[in-house]
């Protein structure tokens, strides 16, 4: 059900905005991709009111790491494979620390300077939950996404990135395999 929520959402949110970067009336520190036909940014006057112009410029970067990595087709399966299967909770979890780590990693890299992109994201960790129709992916630790940046360690090798993105393929696949019997099963009982 959240799943039909979130893409609800996502769809009449599409509408309010032109693509691109959008700045919202609000006090409050957040930002967020609207992924979709014309993905955007939205970044409250709050946020950019606290940063720096580099840490603002580190922040869209960020997000435009989530809308060119297409992100949230990878969430959009990770939550439909654990309303099929709830076990898989913790690989869903998994998943959106390493896609917030992408995109950190994307914005260090675009930025050259680590110190702008911790700054930037313990600033705006400081704001609200991201509205259902965002990637929100919020929830992923802070300080453990900052103590990877500050370690310097990359993990940028391809095949590190083959390897967890086969091992997401499995566990997708076995999900779609867990819902097909969970419909038979359904069938089985209602007939």
């Amino acid at each position: 059900m959240k799943v039909v929520l979130m893409l609800a959402a996502q769809k009449r949110l599409r509408g309010l905005h032109p693509g691109g970067v959008v700045t919202l009336s609000d006090k409050r520190r957040y930002a967020y991709a609207i992924p979709g036909r014309r993905p955007g940014i939205i970044v409250s006057e709050g946020l950019i009111s606290s940063l720096s112009p580099a840490e603002l410029d580190a922040v869209l970067r960020h997000e435009q790491a989530h809308i060119d990595g297409r992100h949230d087709l990878w969430l959009l399966v990770a939550r439909a494979c654990v309303v099929l299967n709830p076990i898989l909770i913790p690989v869903k979890r998994q998943l959106e620390f390493a896609l917030e780590r992408i995109a950190d990693a994307a914005a260090k890299r675009d930025c050259g300077d680590t110190h702008i992109v911790v700054s930037a994201l313990s600033k705006a960790a400081l704001g609200p939950s991201y509205p259902t129709a965002s990637l929100g992916i919020k929830s992923s630790s802070v300080a453990a996404r900052v103590r990877w940046l500050k370690s310097g360690v990359s993990h940028s090798n391809p095949v590190h990135l083959t390897v967890v993105l086969t091992g997401c393929l499995v566990v997708v696949c076995l999900s779609v395999i867990q819902g097909h019997h969970i419909l038979a099963a359904i069938r089985a009982v209602c007939t």
